[in-house]
């Protein structure tokens, strides 16, 4: 289920949005606007889903594998802080 927030993230970067709703298919069926939303942001809210690419979407990652880039994202910020505790 990546794609679908992938996809979420990416039109809420452009346009206000509170959710998408996808079928089966993975066809955007319903884009909940928020109500600050103007006509300009909508337009390219729905080119992003035109062009969205599906194939090029990366893999999940398995639960080792998130858990080691989020003790590495935890790392980074410790350094950046100055903290290692």
């Amino acid at each position: 289920m990546i794609q679908p927030v992938l996809l979420h993230d990416a039109l809420a970067q452009v346009c206000p949005i509170d959710g998408i709703a996808l079928n089966e298919q993975g066809q955007v069926v319903r884009v909940d606007w928020r109500s600050e939303a103007t006509p300009e942001q909508r337009e390219i809210a729905q080119r992003v889903i035109d062009e969205w690419d599906w194939a090029n979407i990366p893999a999940p990652l398995t639960p080792e594998e998130r858990i080691e880039s989020l003790e590495a994202e935890v790392a980074a910020l410790k350094t950046t802080l100055g903290t290692n505790s």
